[in-house]
This record gives C-alpha cells, structure tokens and sequence, in this order.
C-alpha cells in the first residue's frame, strides 16, 4: 500500500521498501524514497499499521517518542538529521462483507544511510585509526544526546548508522527518554528492560531504573564500551561473556525485588558478578589492536564496560582524551618506530666503541 501511492504528502515519491521487509523491524518498516523539493534520496520511518492496536500502545507511543527526540535534535552533529516531523495518512479499505476496514499510517523522513556499523564491523571496513575515529563519533553523539538530557538506553552497532559520505551517526531513538522532569514517562513502572539485552548494562537488566532513570546515562557509558570492544574483535561480549544464568538472575532481580530495595539487593552481589565473569582482554577475542596502543584501549573498553555502574568511567572529557592519545600514537608510529631503530643504533654503536677502546685485560 505504501510502495503504490505515488507520492506523501505532495512531498516524497518513487517509494521501495528497503530490504525485503522494510528494515527488519518489528514495529517499524522503513522505505526509501525520491525528496521532490530537493531530488535526494531520504528514509521513511512509518509504524507498522498491524501493530497499531491497544496491546501494542507502548511502542507506538515509542515511535511517536522518537519522532519527537529526532525532531529536537535537528541539526546536531553525528546524529540523523529529521527532514520531515511525524505525519500521517488513512488508507480505507472495503471488505468482502462491504465494511470498511481504516488503515493509519504513521511516518517520518529522516536523512539515507548506506549501511549501519554493524555491516562496517563483519566487512571489516576500518583500520584501527578509522575505527577509533568512528568510535569517537558515536562517544560525541551519546555526549550531545545527555547534553539535551536524553538517555539512548538501546545502543548498539546496529543504531549506529554509516552515512554515504562515511560520517557515523547516531539513530533509532525509540527507547530513549528524556530526564528532564518535565517530560512525562510512557510508563511508570517497567516489566522488562528496554533495549537489547546483549548490550544492556547489569544495572538496567535488574531494572534498577525504575528507582532511579538516571542510570539510563550509566547504561550507555556501558553500552559504549561493549561496543568498542566489538569494533576491535568483531565479537559480541554479551554473548561470549554472559550465561543464560547471569541473564536469568538480573532479570529475575528486576521482576521479584520490590521498588526501593533494587539497588541495595544489585549492589550486595555487584561484587561477586565482577568476580565470576572478568572482562576479557581484547586479544582473547582476536582483536586486531596494534600493539602500540593495546593496552589503552583494553583499558578504555574495560572503563567504560565497568560492571558496577558506581565505579564505571561515565566522563567524556577522559574518554575523548584517551581516544585522541590513540589516533595520534598510531598516527605517529612510524615515525615513532624510524625513532625507536636509530636510538637502538646507536645504543650499539655506542657498545661496539666502548668496546674497541676498552683496553685488553
């Protein structure tokens, strides 16, 4: 139905799904389409119109959530650029039995991708000077979100989006919110994490939020570090790490342990979640880190990816920073290695003369 009208709104036309099913959401379909105004190729978010029932209230109030973030975030840097705010559109349809059947359509434009950081991490697209360039696009974007006193709560590679000039930039807000103490939030008390659970932060698996939202930032500080840890390994930690019994209790803390007494229960057991699974070094995993800077960045995945929320490097400044040290020691290496061999020539040819002028014994 979408794919046949040929245009929205006098303002979109030339209308193809992308993929086979739309973008492979399970509440979303996404479509490309021709900008009339401008001639560019843009992305059409719409809601998925089966799923738009009372059962599903939650995620449409999501959609509309996010049509809204996006829409403030206009025009900031490494986040998808909004170019059309939310719309929508009926189709009536007639039935065999000659009722009518209102279909409603929801949607908005939103700047084209070529592809997400996932597909740049399995086709192995970066050096690690581009990688770590690329990690520092998805830090400044999460820093100019908090800026504006929203937390992502799902970051993921896959959120993450390459545009065709190569910039990264940071989309899909369905599962952020907004901490300002004036926005409403859509529920008050959840029975399930939001995001994905692969990247999803202890605390927020034991649903500690629900006593305090603000570790919506502590969540994606941890979600940064899974993340840089895969840039490097092409591994997920969550499923190498984590067991389905580390899943199971988190949750089960979450769902079991009345409001109020969540954080005292996660924090008398923190401990012992550290002590049964160590994060891993990046090498463990085959990560390809040059020598040069391994250890910072095992120690910068492992900051950020602190499993204890309270000890957990949540500052930018010292994020940015170590990330600049990176770039520009590998930036330099070679000349720093043409360094290294002449001090080591001319250690030995510092030898080789003491040693002719030492008198015989």
């Amino acid at each position: 139905m979408i794919e046949g009208r040929s245009d929205l709104d006098g303002k979109f036309e030339r209308i193809r799904r992308l993929g086979v099913s739309g973008g492979n959401g399970n509440f979303s379909l996404v479509f490309q389409a021709v900008q009339k105004a401008t001639g560019d190729l843009v992305a059409l978010k719409f809601y998925h119109p089966l799923m738009r029932n009372p059962e599903h209230a939650y995620r449409l109030a999501c959609f509309q959530r996010e049509a809204a973030l996006v829409q403030e975030l206009k025009g900031q840097q490494d986040i998808i650029d909004c170019l059309s705010p939310i719309s929508e559109f009926k189709i009536s349809l007639a039935t065999p039995t000659a009722l009518t059947w209102d279909i409603l359509f929801a949607y908005y434009a939103l700047e084209l991708a070529s592809h997400d950081v996932t597909a740049a991490i399995e086709l192995r697209e970066w050096d690690p000077i581009a990688t770590l360039t690329a990690f520092r696009s998805m830090c400044r974007s999460v820093q100019r979100l908090h800026n504006h006193q929203i937390c992502h709560r799902d970051l993921k590679p896959s959120n993450f989006l390459v545009m065709h000039d190569g910039k990264v930039k940071l989309a899909d807000l369905g599962a952020a919110c907004k901490l300002d103490g004036v926005s409403p939030h859509l529920i008050p008390h959840y029975s399930f994490f939001p995001g994905d659970r692969r990247y999803s932060s202890p605390e927020m698996l034991a649903s500690l939020h629900d006593e305090d939202p603000r570790l919506g930032y502590a969540c994606d500080f941890y979600s940064l570090g899974v993340i840089l840890f895969e840039l490097f390994t092409g591994a997920i930690l969550g499923l190498h790490l984590f067991d389905l019994q580390y899943y199971s209790d988190l949750e089960q803390l979450g769902r079991s342990v009345k409001s109020g007494h969540k954080h005292n229960t996660f924090h008398s057991i923190v401990n012992a979640i550290k002590a049964n699974y160590p994060l891993p070094e990046l090498e463990t995993f085959g990560g390809v880190v040059p020598p040069s800077i391994r250890d910072k960045v095992n120690q910068l995945y492992k900051s950020l990816a602190d499993i204890d929320h309270r000890t957990r490097l949540m500052d930018f400044s010292r994020v940015f920073a170590q990330l600049n040290i990176c770039i520009i020691i590998l930036r330099n290496e070679k000349s720093y290695q043409r360094w290294i061999q002449e001090k080591r020539r001319r250690a030995e040819r510092r030898t080789q003369r003491v040693t002719k002028e030492a008198p015989p014994q």
